[in-house]
Parts: structure tokens; sequence; C-alpha cells
């Protein structure tokens, strides 16, 4: 029996060293770098799909001259925007807001605070929010890779 189990651990301490505790090891690290990557990578927004959308409604007539945004702690929190800028004349902003309200990434589009400068241009503050699905950076990689 003793000489059974004698055996029986040099054969365990064997079957030990050929899964290489210093790969073990290794792997593991390599694991816990993986996992970070991909929680960071989950959480990352990217603001381009922002832009690229305001460049291509946005009209000729209207400038925008301040941009800030925030987003929540929670998941799923809505990514919160805020613009100022500038437009000729009324009428470019109720024609700006129409095509805001037509696209349907931003939501509740409001344009306030309009006053008159000195050359007659329309200064405005403008607030809306986007679903935070719009600015998911995994989610443009993925878009960005099928096109």
């Amino acid at each position: 029996m003793t000489k059974n189990i004698a055996q029986m651990e040099k054969n365990l301490n064997l079957a030990k060293n050929r899964f290489e505790p210093s790969k073990i090891t290794e792997l593991q690290t390599l694991d816990k770098r993986l996992r970070a990557s991909s929680e960071i990578l989950s959480k990352h927004i990217a603001i381009t799909p922002i832009f690229e959308a305001l460049q291509a409604m946005t009209m000729k007539t209207v400038r925008y001259t301040k941009f800030s945004y925030e987003f929540g702690n929670e998941k799923n929190a809505k990514v919160a925007i805020k613009m100022s800028g500038l437009a000729v004349g009324y009428r470019s902003i109720a024609f700006q807001s129409d095509l805001f309200a037509q696209n349907k990434n931003f939501i509740d589009p409001v344009f306030s605070n309009l006053t008159l400068d000195n050359n007659g241009n329309v200064l405005f503050d403008l607030e809306f929010s986007v679903d935070p699905s719009f600015v998911d950076y995994k989610q443009m990689l993925l878009t960005q890779s099928q096109v």
C-alpha cells in the first residue's frame, strides 16, 4: 500500500510538471489582461458618429461655436450634448430644428436662448441626447468593418 501511494505521488508530480507551471502563470496573466481590455472596450464611447451626423445635417447658414457632452454613470444612460451656435436668421434655426427632429439618433433636441448679435445673426444654445448605442465604440468598429 505504501509503495502504491508513493508510485501514485510520483505519477502525480510527473503529471503536474507536464503542465508547465510557468506557462500556466503566464496564461493566467494574459487572461487578466484580456478581461481588463474587454471591460475597458465595452465602456468606451466614440463621439465621431455625432460629428458625422452633424456634418451631414447642418445647413450652411448655421455654425456651431461650442460643443460639450456628458454621460451618466448608469449603464445605458443617454449621452447629453450641449452646443452653442450662430445662424443667419430665425428661419435657419427653424429649418435646422426640423432636420434635428427627423434624425432618430438625436433625442429631444431643444434650441433655446435665441438672441440677435450686432450683425443680425441669431445666437442659440442647443441641447439633445443620444442613445449610448449610437456612440458605442465597439458597435462603431463592427459597423466600419462591414463597410
